[in-house]
């Protein structure tokens, strides 16, 4: 009987540790530091300043009630802080997937209106699962193909993307493009139409922003912002010259509603819950990358797209719709110092007091002061020295990093997205395609056989000819390799009487790099050149073997090292041809 206890107890205890695992937010959470919670609160309570009139914006953009802007804000942040790995990102409404949200569903309840709000919420129950699929069979890979230089330039348009879109409050300009360039040029041609009373008022807040955060950077500057804009624009009327303000914000918290659909509605939503989901997930992992890089942390890229999911379920069953990351959100996190995914917490906590007591307080919100705060955060993500870092490496990286954020800016971020993708793989293929080589040869006072292109000083052995190929050889670089060497051995100013190839930092070779050795060898051979290979590893030199590499070369052209290789030549032990 105490066996049998015993066996259940440790089945409960399996169970529980197997949920446990599945709570990355929880775990996060329960080795939290009380040192965090000043920062968590303030960072917290500022990302909830900006979110009230973002959520209510969005809301509308979306086709439904502003307020159903704040309730899936609510849930999704919740999901999010439970069951996420990044301790940064703020998850809600944004512009983008509210946009294409209504795009999907406008067509299909143009017939029934009614339906409008129950089909937006059925698609972010249909993007939530989706997600969840996703994460579940490790479609996280997807994150390992933004490389560096796509992360600089996407970050980079990102931010200047949010600064464009606040520039018309901050004008007092209704701007009706959505797009970058387009943006900035209606700006400018509109310049006469400035409320000079707007503009003033958000160069004073922005100023004050920015001078806050280099002069008190511990001071919740944004907080400030939001109480001081309140005070002058309720005791000097503002609102009754031309500043527009927040207004009047229903009270009360989301009720719980399943999406009352048949099997038909949910087909119809497939196509669209799809391209949300792409959406959701390349822009979710490319900004959760980007701050769990700055404040070296791991992410789990698998784990973040079932939180993804979450989040969108979460908010289908709240009167909500599609929600994604918002940078501009989780800028404000980081500028203020949050430390966890608490803050998201105390962001959510926020929200509910004030739904519940507080929304006649924010009735004389300016929104020229949301705007700058907008911008102050947006500010912080900019970071054009990164371009001259990766210059100062090679020049195709920061072009790589310019072209990311120029396709971010022309033609959007959803767009931008692919892009960023597209351009990663590129690289990818590029460096597998044009890998780095080298020749080698001794440096004065250094061990071992080095790149003399890296020194100024080597010394070669005459007739011999060591080559460094760094990459796999296969299809797509074999003739690379090729010509490489054949350049090499040309411009020579002696003879090649032997070719060493380091094949140390050559992992694997593939079946058309195998034949392609095979004839290059009898190139060498007609041109009176020996081949030789030293520091294969075990299964490189296992697969020349059943490939018939190593018996048309011969075993013992295989050395162990370089050192071995050079003495075979120098004492007329290896025969060249």
């Amino acid at each position: 009987m105490e066996k049998k206890n015993r066996a259940k107890q440790s089945r409960f205890t399996n169970v529980l540790q197997s949920v446990w695992s599945q709570l990355p937010g929880l775990q996060l959470l329960r080795h939290y530091q009380p040192g965090w919670l000043r920062f968590d609160i303030v960072a917290g309570l500022s990302v909830c300043a900006i979110l009230i009139p973002q959520g209510m914006a969005y809301g509308s953009l979306a086709g439904v009630q502003p307020v159903n802007g704040l309730y899936a804000a609510m849930t999704a942040m919740i999901a999010y802080a439970v069951f996420a790995t990044s301790k940064h990102m703020m998850i809600g409404p944004e512009a983008s997937t509210a946009v294409i949200a209504a795009g999907i569903i406008a067509p299909l309840a143009a017939l029934e209106p009614g339906r409008y709000a129950m089909l937006l919420t059925a698609l972010a129950l249909l993007t939530g699962l989706i997600l969840v699929l996703a994460g579940t069979i490790k479609l996280g890979f997807i994150a390992d193909f933004l490389s560096k230089p796509v992360l600089v330039g996407y970050l980079n348009g990102v931010a200047l993307i949010i600064i464009a879109g606040q520039l018309g409050k901050l004008f007092g300009l209704n701007i009706k493009s959505s797009l970058f360039f387009p943006q900035i040029w209606e700006v400018i041609s509109r310049l006469g139409e400035t409320n000079l009373l707007a503009l003033g008022l958000g160069a004073f807040f922005l100023g004050l922003l920015f001078f806050m955060k280099f002069k008190w950077p511990r001071v919740p500057a944004s907080l400030v912002v939001v109480i001081m804009s309140i005070i002058i624009t309720s005791a000097l009327r503002l609102d009754m010259q031309g500043i527009s303000i927040l207004g009047l914000i229903p009270a009360g918290l989301p009720a719980f509603q399943f999406p009352q659909l048949n099997i038909n509605d949910f087909q119809l939503l497939v196509p669209g819950a799809l391209s949300l989901a792409v959406l959701i997930l390349s822009d979710g992992l490319l900004t959760a990358q980007v701050f769990a890089a700055q404040h070296k942390y791991q992410l789990d890229a698998n784990r973040e797209i079932i939180a993804f999911g979450m989040n969108n379920l979460a908010a289908s069953l709240f009167q909500g719709f599609p929600v994604g990351s918002s940078q501009s959100r989780t800028a404000v996190n980081n500028s203020a110092h949050g430390r966890t995914q608490a803050s998201a917490l105390v962001a959510v906590l926020s929200l509910a007091i004030v739904l519940l007591w507080l929304t006649p307080l924010l009735y004389f919100l300016p929104g020229v002061a949301l705007a700058a705060i907008i911008i102050s955060a947006a500010s912080g993500l900019l970071n054009f020295k990164a371009f001259g870092e990766l210059y100062s490496v090679r020049k195709e990286y920061a072009l790589l990093a310019i072209i990311t954020m120029l396709g971010v800016l022309a033609i959007g971020l959803l767009a931008g997205i692919m892009i960023a993708v597209v351009f990663s793989l590129l690289h990818l293929v590029v460096l597998i395609t044009r890998p780095h080589d080298a020749v080698l040869g001794r440096v004065e006072g250094l061990d071992g056989y080095h790149d003399i292109r890296a020194n100024e000083v080597s010394e070669t052995v005459p007739g011999l000819l060591i080559y460094r190929f760094e990459a796999q050889l296969m299809f797509a670089n074999c003739g690379y390799f090729r010509s490489r060497i054949e350049n090499l051995i040309a411009a020579g100013e002696l003879p090649v009487k032997c070719l060493i190839i380091d094949a140390e930092s050559i992992p694997s070779v593939d079946i058309t790099a195998a034949e392609m050795l095979k004839l290059f060898y009898s190139q060498l051979q007609e041109q009176g050149i020996g081949l030789v290979l030293a520091r294969a590893n075990a299964s490189t030199r296992c697969f020349l073997s059943d490939t018939g590499v190593t018996q048309l070369i011969g075993s013992d052209r295989f050395f162990p090292s370089i050192r071995t290789a050079v003495h075979a030549f120098t004492s007329g032990q290896l025969e060249t041809s």
